[in-house]
């Protein structure tokens, strides 16, 4: 039996042998092989062409939209800085001189006094500058903008919803329709286009020559007409958010000596009024996604810190401690004290 087998697998070899060194054979399986190749080959050539030229496509387009976004935030980046840094300055300022009535223009616009002028050209500055940066970064995918670039985009977003949000006053007895105290979204978009010409700001001396004459800046300039700090108001208590959020983005992006302290961002949150509206600012950074950005949490923990016991005024509940800005009005108001000195900015 295993002779029969060993014949039998002997002569199939010998077939096999003989087709092999077939040209003919040779030529046909070469053939069949190479179609059945190609049949093959072409769709998944195709399918891996076709992921390969796709992903191409989005690393580019990724790669085009972080390198726009980092050029635009280049072209603004200096400018903001300076903006707030300005700002922040002048609060400061305002903080020790605002009893002396160095705001108080009572409606003449046309030939305004320094201090007052300077204060609403500072503010229309930083909320210009934020306009026209929020204007064009409109049209970048912040699905795949990096970290540190996004989070600037959302900081001066903030800007605009320090001055015209509602949730910032959110439990307090206001009038929102009458606005005395906020800007309307799109009425402060325009106002803030109206301070630009050519895609810049205005010069000192156009915003000189614009005052009073100028239905759109005369918004701004009526705004902080007559601001004190013990107003029965919430227009100050906006502006001072403002300042709060202009000192922790120089925390992130201003250079080391435009940063403050823990201290410092204490002394300023101490200026607010009304406690819900300190207490709406901190919950307000969650609404841009900030929440976890490492300087609003230093900010939050400021703001949610429980004030000292002799800082709040009996018998009055939702009212903030105004002792620190009377404090400083009495200090302002001792000889020789200057309502801004050559040193303060």
């Amino acid at each position: 039996m295993y002779a029969g087998i060993r014949r039998v697998a002997a002569h199939a070899f010998m077939t096999l042998y003989s087709w092999s060194t077939s040209p003919a054979v040779v030529a046909t399986i070469s053939a069949a092989i190479a179609l059945v190749t190609t049949l093959l080959s072409a769709p998944l050539r195709y399918y891996v062409d076709k992921r390969t030229l796709r992903h191409q496509l989005q690393s580019q387009y990724e790669h085009e939209q972080r390198r726009e976004l980092k050029q635009l935030i280049g072209r603004y980046h200096g400018r903001l800085v300076e903006a707030a840094d300005d700002w922040r300055h002048r609060m400061n300022n305002l903080y020790k001189y605002e009893g002396e009535a160095r705001l108080d223009a009572r409606g003449r616009y046309e030939q305004l006094d320094y201090y007052f002028a300077t204060t609403a050209y500072r503010f229309l500055v930083l909320a210009s500058l934020a306009r026209r940066f929020e204007a064009e970064a409109f049209f970048f995918d912040a699905r795949i903008a990096e970290k540190r670039a996004l989070d600037f985009v959302k900081f001066v977003k903030a800007f605009r919803w320090m001055m015209t949000d509602l949730e910032l006053v959110e439990g307090i007895e206001y009038d929102a329709w009458a606005g005395r105290d906020h800007f309307f979204t799109d009425r402060f978009r325009t106002i803030c286009d109206s301070f630009c010409t050519d895609g810049d700001v205005l010069s000192w001396d156009e915003f000189q020559q614009r005052a009073g004459k100028d239905p759109h800046l005369d918004e701004v300039l009526a705004y902080f007409d007559g601001l004190r700090a013990d107003e029965d108001r919430l227009r100050w208590d906006r502006i001072v958010c403002l300042h709060l959020l202009t000192m922790t983005f120089l925390n992130m992006e201003g250079y080391d000596i435009q940063r403050s302290s823990e201290d410092d961002l204490g002394s300023a949150a101490r200026m607010l009024r009304h406690p819900r509206v300190l207490r709406n600012l901190a919950n307000g950074f969650a609404r841009f996604c900030l929440a976890e950005q490492p300087e609003v949490q230093r900010l939050v923990g400021v703001l949610t810190q429980p004030p000292p016991a002799e800082s709040t005024p009996a018998g009055v509940p939702d009212a903030a401690p105004a002792g620190h800005a009377t404090v400083l009005r009495k200090r302002a108001a001792q000889p020789g004290a200057s309502p801004l000195r050559p040193n303060e900015k």
